[in-house]
């Protein structure tokens, strides 16, 4: 009973954990100011004719972040918090793939509170959780197939919609940021 109730408090504080942290990303979506790179994309992607989108190549044309901030701004008019608004969703799908991941990998116990901790308060990762850029969603949809990947790993028979999933996820991680090509 005792290893249970170690369990369901590791798996609350992590909840917890997770549910600040992302809660800390939807305050800093919202208040933080327009950075140099959110500009520089605003500018030339989404402010910009729509082909500019797959004509004009440049560092900051992250494909589909920039397609699904632009889809933002036309529903909800472009502000800081809109342009953030795809980021901020993949933030969140982040912090529940780390979850399952964790939970996956290292059971109810403390592991499961460390290794979320340490995958979910990286300050670097948080910046770019939130701004209107490609490196949240990229990181996002690379765990969310990291996932998959190993929950088919872990399955004694051949499911192949998790492969499925695996590749999509992967797909969108490199279309979010290339710089994730590699590792995908």
């Amino acid at each position: 009973k005792g290893e249970r109730s170690v369990g369901k408090a590791a798996r609350v504080a992590t909840i917890v954990l997770l549910s600040f942290l992302f809660a800390v990303s939807i305050y800093r979506a919202a208040t933080q100011s327009f950075t140099h790179d959110e500009a520089l994309t605003y500018l030339a992607y989404i402010n910009a004719p729509f082909s500019y989108i797959f004509t004009v190549n440049n560092p900051n044309n992250h494909l589909l972040a920039t397609i699904l901030m632009r889809l933002s701004a036309a529903v909800l008019g472009a502000s800081e918090f809109s342009l953030r608004l795809p980021s901020l969703a993949c933030g969140a799908l982040y912090f529940v793939v780390i979850y399952r991941l964790c939970l996956l990998l290292f059971g109810e116990g403390l592991l499961l509170f460390v290794s979320a901790a340490l995958l979910g308060a990286n300050p670097f990762l948080l910046d770019f959780l939130v701004a209107a850029r490609g490196y949240g969603p990229a990181v996002a949809f690379f765990f969310a197939a990291l996932y998959c990947l190993v929950l088919y790993v872990g399955k004694r028979r051949y499911d192949y919609k998790l492969l499925y999933l695996a590749a999509a996820g992967l797909s969108f991680a490199v279309m979010s940021n290339m710089t994730l090509f590699f590792p995908a």
